[in-house]
């Protein structure tokens, strides 16, 4: 079952952004494709260290990956 959180929509909106698919997404974020999907499908949540790692990653604020447009 599908649990959607903010920093999933997040992900899946920043990606769809990028025109990247789910597996270059995790390519560059240097995770595996199922970690980064379980991100972006809400079974898992990233911990802080790794949102902060993202953020730098994605070149984003990390307000911006867990919250979005504010």
């Amino acid at each position: 079952m599908k649990k959607e959180n903010r920093i999933s929509n997040q992900l899946r909106s920043i990606r769809l952004e990028k025109g990247l698919s789910k597996k270059r997404m995790a390519e560059l974020l240097a995770i595996t494709y199922s970690t980064y999907c379980n991100y972006e499908y809400g079974n898992r949540e990233p911990s802080l260290c790794e949102v902060v790692r993202m953020s730098r990653k994605l070149n984003l604020t990390t307000d911006y990956l867990l919250i979005g447009d504010i």
